[in-house]
């Protein structure tokens, strides 16, 4: 217990309010140097593939499936008509969707990130159509980015079609934060106690000071010619001391005072 108190400093609170700053800081700026989006962190992993020269992703393409035949493209400019493709596609005719290739790492947790689940597949935007179009979609989109012959690109397709759907594993570091910063915060709520120490420390020596001009700390009633009384005759409070210096013609006329 005495190690215990040994912690109630103001230094203790201090570095214990430093420290708890530092690991909120750590998660809020990203856990390994990863962005905080809303309580959730993502990542972009494997090739780093970089923009084309328009600023666009090498990742992203439109797709268009008419008749259960999927085209895929980097825009429109193989139709027609711009007019003509909106007015199917308003009409159920078409169905126009962006969609992008997707190697990504999204981290989750309470407070620091305890688990992190891989995606490895192909975005469609119009996520609400059936699975058997998706399915079509994300194979056209595979092989048209496959044939495109860029390195970078082709890695991350090859990526895609060796995985096994979205996989999700624990991460022994996030609860090892969170544990340290649960037992932090106890520590910082304890150390706290100095406070209480200074208050009581402050109030004993008011008492003190009460009882060594000769008047009874709880009432300030007089004690002069108690002897060395135990209580106060006047409330009752027990004095705590074992001898009592007489008061001074002073104290006696302040006491009368009040």
């Amino acid at each position: 217990m005495a190690a215990l108190r040994r912690l109630q400093r103001w230094w203790i609170t201090a570095l214990c309010t430093l420290l708890l700053i530092a690991s909120i800081t750590l998660i809020r700026n990203g856990w390994w140097g990863l962005p905080y989006h809303a309580g959730e962190i993502s990542v972009w992993r494997g090739p780093n593939v970089p923009l084309r020269p328009d600023g666009t992703s090498p990742l992203f393409v439109m797709a268009v499936v008419r008749d259960g035949h999927v085209s895929v493209d980097r825009g429109l400019e193989g139709y027609p008509s711009q007019g003509d493709l909106w007015a199917d596609a308003a009409a159920g005719k078409v169905i126009v969707t962006r969609c992008w290739a997707v190697v990504r790492d999204d981290y989750r947790g309470w407070f620091g990130l305890t688990r992190v689940r891989h995606v490895w597949k192909v975005i469609v935007e119009q996520n609400e159509l059936p699975n058997d179009v998706q399915s079509r979609i994300s194979d056209a989109v595979l092989a048209f980015l496959d044939a495109e012959g860029q390195p970078e690109v082709q890695r991350v397709v090859s990526m895609i079609r060796s995985s096994r759907g979205p996989a999700e594993e624990r991460l022994a570091t996030g609860y090892i934060h969170n544990a340290a910063t649960i037992a932090l915060l106890a520590v910082w709520l304890w150390s706290l106690g100095w406070v209480v120490n200074m208050y009581h420390g402050a109030r004993r020596r008011r008492r003190a000071e009460i009882l060594a001009q000769g008047c009874c700390p709880q009432c300030r009633y007089l004690l002069a010619g108690l002897g060395n009384a135990a209580t106060c005759p006047e409330c009752g409070h027990t004095l705590y001391r074992t001898q009592r210096k007489q008061p001074s013609r002073a104290s006696r006329a302040r006491a009368s005072t009040r």
